[in-house]
């Protein structure tokens, strides 16, 4: 059990030193949930009938994506948003939003 500590508070030492400055996270075995923006590109052909290239290519900005058959993912373009990503709000914290809320509203606007 002491080895354990030892070898615990070692290795927080160490992630600490490491990390300086950066964002601090617990360490835990509970897991949460997060909304991940990601973005890849796929790649396809349309055959659009038009009397000129112009006309053809209006025409294919207004395609229902939904359609395409022969669409393919472009190798390489699967992104994440790094900057943009949430935690799902637990319904204990939805809770304390919707009454903290209220409250600053009925303290500001009184009760209705």
């Amino acid at each position: 059990m002491e080895k354990d500590l030892h070898s615990l508070l070692t290795y927080s030492i160490i992630y600490t030193e490491r990390n300086k400055g950066q964002k601090e996270y617990p360490m835990s075995n509970e897991k949460k949930k997060f909304v991940v923006p990601v973005t890849w590109v796929v790649a396809a052909e349309v055959v659009i009938e038009a009397e000129s290239e112009d006309e053809a290519m209006e025409l294919a900005n207004n395609v229902d994506l939904d359609c395409f058959e022969n669409a393919d993912y472009v190798q390489g373009s699967f992104d994440v948003d790094f900057g943009m990503i949430e935690e799902v709000p637990t319904p204990e914290d939805t809770q304390a939003a919707v009454e903290d809320y209220v409250f600053w509203r009925e303290a500001t606007e009184g009760v209705k």
